[in-house]
């Protein structure tokens, strides 16, 4: 960890002497003990006080200290498991889905406060999660992980822009996966020319993401069905058999079973070399 060796060669420091802070799942915080007393586990014996009250400061709960935990909410309870983390000060952070067992709203809200507090606090920190979005708002880097293996390691947005291969850009957002022909840095699609980020010849696979591209009436494709979500409206078209997804930003423009055309508006996308999906979790 940094310049010191924990474990390996002869050497095994003790795990509570390796400056290595640690937020479970599901908080783990102890309900026999207070909110102060919880924070404070990980100070030893005789615990500074300074310490216990900037680790409630960092989280928002100051005057919690002498709180039973049980009465807290699912979101004050992470904060409490936060702060104890915190409170040793450690070189570096472990978090274990920390946010997964919370609603949406409140994991929503919850992420971008513990991002704001890992950036603000310069902790080396490793972050695991399920959720792409959670990854992309919390992490400088990310990395894909499929059966135990890193696919793909990079910023939020390399990743979501030039996938490493059809699963990664199917697990980092919506993608239209369409067959094309390029010819060096563009391509003939379904929704017209669509320029790549590389040179290709032949048959590729280009990722098309949904928000790029536009419809209008038209024949080329029939509305199966619509999602609006407030902010923005999915269209699931069917078009010559293959389901083709578009999001757009405003209210629905068409009902289901209206018949339109599709083009693509946006920067170079992503191609690989045609070959058999293996898109299966």
């Amino acid at each position: 960890i940094g310049d010191k060796l924990v474990f390996g060669g002869g050497t095994d420091v003790r795990p509570q002497k390796r400056g290595v802070g640690m937020v479970f799942q599901a908080g783990a915080l102890f309900p026999h003990m207070s909110v102060g007393d919880n924070i404070a586990y990980g100070l030893g014996k005789n615990p500074d006080s300074s310490r216990l009250q900037r680790a409630l400061q960092l989280v928002d709960l100051e005057g919690y200290e002498n709180r039973s935990v049980a009465t807290l909410s699912g979101g004050q309870q992470q904060r409490v498991a936060l702060a104890r983390a915190l409170a040793p000060e450690p070189d570096v952070i472990l978090l274990d889905e920390p946010l997964a067992a919370l609603d949406a709203e409140l994991r929503v809200r919850l992420r971008s406060e513990v991002a704001a507090l890992l950036h603000r606090l310069d902790i080396t920190t490793i972050f695991v999660t399920h959720d792409q979005e959670e990854a992309f708002v919390v992490g400088d880097t990310a990395a894909v992980m499929r059966h135990g293996r890193i696919l793909q390691m990079g910023t939020p947005e390399d990743i979501y822009q030039q996938p490493v291969d059809a699963w990664v850009a199917r697990f980092v957002g919506d993608a239209n996966l369409v067959l094309a022909q390029a010819a060096g840095t563009s391509a003939q699609t379904p929704f017209g020319v669509v320029p790549l980020t590389e040179a290709h010849s032949g048959a590729c696979m280009v990722v098309v993401r949904p928000e790029f591209l536009q419809i209008t009436e038209g024949s080329q494709a029939r509305v199966e069905g619509i999602e609006f979500y407030g902010h923005d409206t999915s269209y699931e078209l069917l078009m010559d058999g293959e389901r083709v997804t578009v999001r757009g930003l405003a209210d629905p423009r068409f009902s289901p079973g209206a018949h339109v055309d599709i083009r693509y508006e946006g920067p170079p996308a992503a191609a690989f070399d045609d070959s058999p999906l293996v898109l299966a979790p």
